[in-house]
C-alpha cells in the first residue's frame, strides 16, 4: 500500500494522465513517419525516436498505474501527534553528525505543492522510514546503503 496526502494523490492522477496524452502522442509519431518514409521503418532515426518515446511512457504510465491501484489517501486532520505519521512537522538531533534540522513527513512520492520544498521527506526515505511512528524523545538508527546515523526526535506538531 503506498500512502498519499490528498494534493499528491492528484498530481499522481494528473501525472498519469499527462504520460497517457505523451504516450498517445508517441504512437501516433510512429504512424507519421511510417506514413511519410513509405513505410520504412529500418534504419530510420525519426522512427526510432518515436518507438523510443512511446516505449518510455508505455512503461511510466504502467508503473504509476501500478502505484495508484494500491494507494490509500492519507487525511492530515486525523493523524497523530503523538508519533510520527504522515504531515507530522518533525524536528530532530543528528547524533551523529551532531546537528538539529526539522523536516515534514510526506507521501510515498512528494509530487504535489510541496515536490520544490527541500524539507519534505517521503515516509518510505530512509530518514522517514525509522522515525514513523516513533515519539518524541526517541533515538534510532536510519540505515543508508554505505552507511548509519543516529537520530532523536526532539519535537512533533502537526504541518501548516
Amino acid at each position: 500500500m503506498f500512502k498519499f496526502l490528498p494534493d499528491d494523490y492528484a498530481a499522481l492522477k494528473e501525472y498519469v494522465a499527462e504520460a497517457e496524452r505523451r504516450k498517445a502522442k508517441a504512437l501516433a509519431s510512429i504512424g507519421e513517419v511510417i506514413e511519410q518514409t513509405s513505410g520504412t521503418w529500418h534504419d530510420n532515426p525519426a522512427f526510432d525516436f518515436a518507438q523510443e518515446q512511446s516505449r518510455m511512457w508505455t512503461d511510466e504510465v504502467r508503473k504509476r498505474m501500478a502505484i495508484l491501484a494500491q494507494a490509500e489517501i492519507i487525511d492530515p486532520s486525523q493523524q497523530s501527534v503523538e508519533v510520527v505519521t504522515i504531515s507530522s512537522r518533525v524536528v530532530y538531533r543528528n547524533e551523529t553528525q551532531g546537528f538539529v534540522d526539522e523536516i515534514t513527513i510526506g507521501s510515498y512520492l512528494n509530487i504535489g505543492p510541496n515536490r520544490e520544498r527541500d524539507d519534505v521527506i517521503s515516509y518510505a526515505s530512509p530518514l522517514g522510514n525509522a522515525i514513523m511512528g516513533c515519539g518524541a524523545g526517541a533515538t534510532v538508527q536510519v540505515q543508508l546503503p554505505n552507511r548509519t546515523f543516529t537520530v532523536t526526535i526532539i519535537e512533533i506538531s502537526e504541518t501548516s
